[in-house]
């Protein structure tokens, strides 16, 4: 058997079979579900302690009804139950992403479990999942000060919710939209303050 036909890639696009469904939607959310499966635990080192760990930020654009849904969809259904709350499907804001990451959590038997700043945010459709206006602009920038996680904990306070302190973060990130959509959602000053460059 040949590397080809054992890589888990080439299985994962197999398992689809032809579909009307692009192959290189399920092959980038493949990619995602991997890069979300292993999160910090796995990179590659670059120079000497300079790790690129592989969080992805992925965007599937194409017209309505191509496949965009269907190829996120089921790369989710593949890992769900092994991900629990790792996984985050729907509609989100940055304050919402930022106390999820954040924040500790009431765990069984009324104890508290401490934050898990491992992520891997799905949105099946990009306005409806962040918004437009300031509300997507947030949580855009949001993701792009937190791309590749923090060096030392990263301090969020509002004045009514308090701090909340990000350590670690690893958040893969999988989104459909058309071209049209995505100009509503994302403003071309976040594409020019370095959001498209953590972007595939």
């Amino acid at each position: 058997m040949s590397l080809l036909q054992t890589n888990l890639l080439a299985q994962y696009a197999y398992a689809q079979g032809t579909t009307k469904v692009p192959p290189w939607f399920h092959y980038w959310s493949c990619l995602s579900m991997i890069a979300a499966c292993v999160g910090d635990r796995v990179w590659v080192e670059r120079s000497p302690g300079a790790k690129v760990r592989p969080n992805l930020y992925v965007l599937l654009i194409g017209p309505s009804g191509v496949g965009k849904g269907n190829a996120i969809r089921e790369a989710v259904s593949v890992v769900e139950p092994l991900l629990g709350d790792e996984l985050f499907f729907g509609r989100t804001t940055a304050e919402g992403l930022r106390d999820r990451l954040g924040k500790p959590k009431r765990g069984p038997s009324a104890t508290w479990l401490p934050p898990n700043p491992y992520l891997w945010l799905v949105n099946e459709e990009l306005v409806f999942s962040i918004g437009e206006g300031d509300a997507a602009f947030n949580i855009v920038s949001m993701l792009t000060q937190i791309y590749g996680g923090n060096p030392a904990p990263l301090r969020d306070r509002t004045r009514t919710g308090g701090e909340v302190v990000l350590r670690n973060t690893c958040v893969n990130w999988l989104a459909g939209t058309t071209r049209e959509w995505l100009m509503r959602a994302v403003r071309n000053d976040a594409i020019a303050g370095g959001f498209s460059r953590r972007l595939v």
